[in-house]
């Protein structure tokens, strides 16, 4: 967010992924699979526009969130927290791995390290994004902070235990 040209690029990726959803969302009921199909084909242009854009797996920053965890000075959390976090969301090795005493991996589910990342992992996520809405509210110049208030009163409560 220290780069305001980004602001268009990161409320269309908004407005890109509400089109997906649209897209991926199957209802069952004649109805609403009409009026699903009516409001796709209302925005197709759009969609097409943005889906270029973008591409897939692309976002609007462009950046990876270890960069972005430096930029808001959460380098060191992202370091120890996120890589476990972003471990059990991605399926990987990582989060069942650990080393034995003489060095041999040992391939087990370990409970107390999943009790820790249930506690750190939503700390972390909704910390960074605390300090993300607080900054975009201000470059939008949004006047009403009420909702971005409690956010921040959450985020000191699950920081402080």
């Amino acid at each position: 967010m220290k780069y305001p040209c980004l602001l268009v690029d990161f409320t269309e990726f908004g407005q890109l992924t509400v089109y997906r959803l649209m897209e991926d969302i199957s209802p069952e009921s004649p109805e609403y699979q009409q009026a699903q199909a009516r409001d796709l084909a209302k925005c197709d242009a759009e969609v097409k526009r943005l889906k270029a854009k973008f591409g897939r797996g692309r976002s609007w920053h462009g950046k990876q969130i270890r960069q972005i965890a430096e930029a808001i000075g959460m380098e060191q959390l992202y370091k120890i927290v996120y890589k476990p976090a972003s471990g059990i969301i991605h399926g990987s090795s990582y989060p069942i791995l650990s080393m034995g005493e003489n060095l041999e991996w040992i391939v087990a589910f370990q409970k107390h390290k999943w009790d820790r990342y249930l506690k750190e992992s939503p700390v972390f996520g909704y910390s960074m994004l605390c300090q993300f809405y607080t900054e975009v509210f201000r470059l939008f110049q949004i006047a009403d902070t009420t909702n971005l208030d409690e956010m921040d009163k959450l985020c000191t409560r699950l920081t402080n235990g």
